[in-house]
């Protein structure tokens, strides 16, 4: 499903809450599990046209490891969104550190404990790694 309808989590949550709540928000928080960073950067960008100038942080995105050449391109999209559009949308936060117990690809930047070797990084670490040095040009293009 893409953001562009306002419907789910926009209309139940958001809309409500900043209707007739606003002054007391810091920060508005999205949480954004889409099938690609084009969708999220829509859902924030749909919640950015109600809030305006509002700070606004993903706390939560993120692609499973599966394919680990489209999850670390889509992380490098959606750290490139955030830093592109800086002035209000300050923080982005990538789901998980770890996959899960289980031995699969999972969302983690790092393999699980019970994957052969524990805890080895997957290609995302290098996306990290690039956009912390402020280097979103290297990483891989979605």
């Amino acid at each position: 499903s893409t953001c562009a309808a306002k419907t789910g989590w926009y209309d139940s949550w958001l809309l409500p809450l900043w209707t007739n709540q606003k002054s007391l928000f810091d920060v508005v928080s999205v949480h954004r599990y889409d099938h690609n960073a084009d969708q999220v950067q829509a859902a924030v960008e749909q919640a950015h046209a109600l809030i305006g100038g509002q700070e606004l942080w993903l706390t939560e995105a993120g692609w499973n490891a599966k394919d680990p050449a489209f999850q670390a391109a889509q992380a490098c999209a959606m750290f490139a969104d955030t830093i592109n559009r800086g002035s209000w949308w300050t923080r982005t936060f990538y789901h998980s550190l770890n996959d899960d117990a289980s031995n699969e690809a999972d969302f983690g930047i790092f393999h699980s404990k019970a994957f052969t070797p524990p805890y080895a990084p997957q290609p995302i670490l290098t996306t990290y790694q690039h956009m912390g040095q402020g280097d979103p040009a290297a990483c891989t293009a979605k």
